[in-house]
């Protein structure tokens, strides 16, 4: 289930730190001891954590030298790439070793940027607290957990770079959003260049010393998203360098500066496209649609991008009918699109002209990267639907779902067991629940968060959202991978399947899960695959599957069941909501309520009255 978002931001001791000036980098700076050499920075230990937040880096780049942090060759002073460099250099050293320790010799000196004469991810860390000194930022967490940058504060630089990433609190976050009015007011900015984030080329897999798939690439999981008035007051900007992984969430961003609308942003055929003039960056945004696209495509039951797109924002198809939207066309040079772009044209059926199925092994592939982009169109739901057929086949193949439902139940947990696994959030935990979220109140990582994130969806590369589309279970498995989904994607694809066996299920609510209660053989039982999606399929029976009621639970709507003929009747209507609340016979007063919330009771259905409700265990 989506967690609520939560905001932690930077104080002002914190950016005091990570403002500091450049001539406090001077060698006239107070000599200290030694930093004593800690391996567990980077050792695979336990607890994972990166130990220090390297508050001295200011005083520790004074005595490496700042003119010696040209990493990359090109500029005096050390930049972005400059750590990018180091932070690629360091960690092939890291692999080369198996990850042992690296005493500096002649040839690695020259990384040994804290001078502890050991090589570590430190190194790095610290020219990366040097290069984000000019901005303050906020770490958002919830569907995803990334660094905002809410403000520049860099002063006398008409060019400047901006880091791809930032370190706090001995983590590094991607930076995916520049927030409102980052820039405003800074008119002595010529030249803004952003860079697509790059899946660190570090060694993480499944908590194991194994280098990642994606390491050094570009991933479906990282955006840059540009909000309102980014620019606002930026009057002598002249060039702006964007990734290929951008959203524009504000389709007058560049209304403020007139160089960049004019020279960037240029309609065709209707669709309103950010267009970098240098082709060596490839950037060109679909982002926004005139009105005069909106009867051709209405007529067309088509919309076609530009060959050279590169990304698909979802506000491009804001203003597009979208109940006459038959097929798309997206072209090969496409490697980025929005959550949702597609998801209010349920009548799409094609993409460039074919069905999921008959379509090309790269368009399959991309539409799996970006799945939640499809998520209630015909295009996906058919594909679902197919795979859901095959599967009720071999369900009736060994049992008849009309006389032994719990078998049949049994049985549909065991064949989605076999295609997906459980894939959690990242998320940030205060230390202390009942004080206020404050970077003060020390945060932890769950997730399996070590120096940089790097998840299933990450090295399989596919959009986090995508992991929770409803039909992620039914989709996602290829010859490489299982599926990866959440408690979401599995309630939904568990009800979809149970529907078509024609065993009677709601999904429910919970607070911060989804799962299922199923009605089989005359008892109403919870039904939760989030965690018996981990066991062995083999070993799942009713036990398992089949337990009593819990508490705090609201039977829901989801309007991704309307897409499919054997769900479409779980839609909620108004006369629902006075339906009454379930209660557990009396003998198993034990057991805690089904019951509906009053804040969710415009999309929850308690359909089950008090006489036909039974809770059992199975024993």
């Amino acid at each position: 289930m989506k967690q609520r978002k939560c905001v932690l931001s930077l104080t002002a001791a914190v950016l005091s730190a990570l403002m500091m000036p450049v001539s406090m980098l001077s060698a006239a700076a107070a000599e200290t001891d030694q930093p004593k050499y800690d391996s567990d920075f980077y050792a695979l230990d336990d607890d994972r954590l990166i130990k220090t937040d390297l508050d001295n880096y200011a005083e520790t780049l004074a005595k490496f030298g700042i003119e010696n942090c040209n990493f990359d060759g090109k500029n005096t002073d050390a930049e972005p790439n400059d750590f990018y460099t180091l932070e690629s250099e360091v960690n092939k050293l890291l692999r080369e070793n198996n990850y042992g320790d690296i005493v500096a010799d002649a040839n690695t000196t020259r990384y040994d940027v804290n001078k502890d004469s050991h090589i570590t991810p430190e190194d790095y860390c610290v020219l990366l607290k040097y290069v984000q000194r000019d901005y303050e930022f906020e770490i958002i967490s919830g569907d995803e957990l990334y660094a905002k940058i809410t403000k520049y504060n860099g002063t006398g630089a008409s060019e400047i770079e901006v880091p791809r990433e930032v370190f706090f609190k001995g983590r590094i976050f991607p930076v995916m959003e520049i927030g409102n009015r980052a820039f405003a007011g800074h008119t002595e900015l010529k030249s803004i260049r952003f860079q697509n984030y790059v899946q660190p080329d570090w060694h993480i897999k499944n908590s194991t010393s194994v280098q990642i798939p994606t390491a050094g690439t570009v991933t479906a999981s990282t955006c840059l998203r540009l909000d309102s008035q980014v620019f606002d007051g930026c009057s002598n900007l002249k060039t702006l360098t964007l990734p290929q992984h951008t959203v524009i969430n504000d389709v007058s961003v560049f209304n403020a500066v007139p160089a960049i609308r004019n020279k960037y942003v240029k309609p065709e055929n209707g669709i309103l496209y950010f267009r970098d003039p240098d082709v060596n960056n490839n950037t060109v945004i679909a982002f926004y649609v005139e009105s005069s696209l909106y009867d051709t495509a209405k007529a067309a039951h088509s919309v076609s991008f530009a060959e050279d797109t590169t990304s698909i924002n979802l506000t491009m198809t804001w203003a597009l009918p979208y109940d006459d939207i038959y097929n798309v066309d997206i072209p090969d040079s496409v490697t980025f699109i929005q959550d949702s772009a597609f998801d209010q044209f349920k009548k799409l059926r094609t993409v460039n002209s074919e069905t999921f199925r008959s379509n090309t092994p790269e368009i399959q592939k991309l539409t799996r990267r970006y799945l939640s982009a499809f998520d209630s169109t015909l295009y996906t739901t058919e594909e679902t639907q197919r795979i859901i057929s095959e599967l009720e086949r071999q369900i009736k193949a060994e049992c008849d779902p009309e006389t032994d439902e719990i078998a049949a139940a049994v049985l549909a947990g065991k064949l989605i067991a076999e295609r997906a696994e459980y894939s959690d959030y990242y998320s940030l935990n205060r230390a202390d629940n009942d004080k206020p979220a404050t970077p003060d109140n020390l945060w932890s990582f769950s997730g399996g968060y070590e120096l940089y994130q790097n998840e299933e969806y990450y090295y399989n590369d596919l959009l986090r959202n995508t992991t929770y589309s409803a039909t992620a279970v039914y989709m996602l498995k290829d010859e490489e991978h299982d599926a990866y989904t959440d408690c979401v994607g599995f309630a939904l694809a568990s009800s979809l399947l149970l529907d078509k066996l024609d065993i009677e299920n709601y999904y429910c609510g919970a607070p911060q899960h989804a799962l299922n209660v199923v009605r089989a053989n005359g008892y109403w039982f919870s039904y939760d695959m989030s965690g018996n999606s981990q066991a062995d399929p083999d070993d799942l029976n009713a036990r398992n599957l089949l337990t009593g009621i819990g508490g705090n639970m609201c039977v829901s709507n989801n309007d991704k069941f309307e897409m499919f003929a054997q769900s479409a009747d779980k839609q909620l209507t108004e006369k629902d909501i006075e339906a009454p609340i379930l209660q557990p016979a009396d003998h198993f007063a034990p057991l805690l309520l089904l019951k509906m919330e009053k804040q969710c009771s415009d999309q929850s259905r308690a359909i089950l009255s008090k006489e036909n409700v039974h809770c059992t265990f199975l024993n």
